[in-house]
């Protein structure tokens, strides 16, 4: 239930006035897409409560952490470009605001508006190629990660099969399988 919206002034601040005394929660969000590539707000920080006693409350801050940037491309087994593959960006926390991305003609690719110093995993799949997942891809708080490569292979992929059987070599039913 929205009471009231304002956008943030040059210097950062915002005014919302002419509120009754009581208990508030205060969100933040981007909604023009202008700065959701440069800072990030984890989930549970995009709210503050806030109780109104007296006429103004101020000091409310909410601390923006300087966002990054994987950047990477996309190769066949000879070094060949990939273009048009699918990849879908992982963290095992949260869902990253631009969680899915093609790579271009020169297969190229790159995820925005990530929180630094956390670790990442990428699922890339084209047509013709086997999936690749690559993961625990660390990013900083000093630079972007450039300098991803994801190499495919030709073909559907491999597979591994197996029979699980207990010591009476008798069929072991409902035994979960993890790779």
């Amino acid at each position: 239930n929205v009471i009231a919206s304002v956008h943030t002034n040059q210097t950062g601040s915002f005014p919302i006035s002419n509120l009754p005394s009581g208990r508030y929660e205060l969100r933040i969000a981007h909604d023009d897409g202008s700065s959701q590539d440069k800072y990030f707000l984890p989930e549970r920080k995009r709210h503050i409560s806030v109780t109104l006693s007296k006429p103004e409350v101020e000091g409310v801050l909410f601390l923006l952490s300087r966002a990054t940037t994987i950047i990477g491309v996309v190769v066949d087994h000879a070094g060949r470009y990939v273009a048009g593959a699918s990849l879908q960006l992982d963290h095992y926390r949260y869902k990253p605001l631009h969680s899915a991305a093609a790579s271009d003609a020169e297969g190229r690719f790159a995820f925005g508006g990530l929180f630094p110093t956390h670790d990442y995993s990428i699922v890339c799949e084209a047509s013709g190629f086997a999936p690749v997942r690559v993961e625990r891809l660390a990013t900083s708080l000093s630079a972007p990660l450039s300098d991803v490569i994801i190499r495919l292979v030709q073909g559907e992929g491999a597979t591994i099969s197996g029979r699980i059987v207990n010591e009476n070599k008798q069929p072991a039913k409902g035994v979960f399988v993890r790779l």
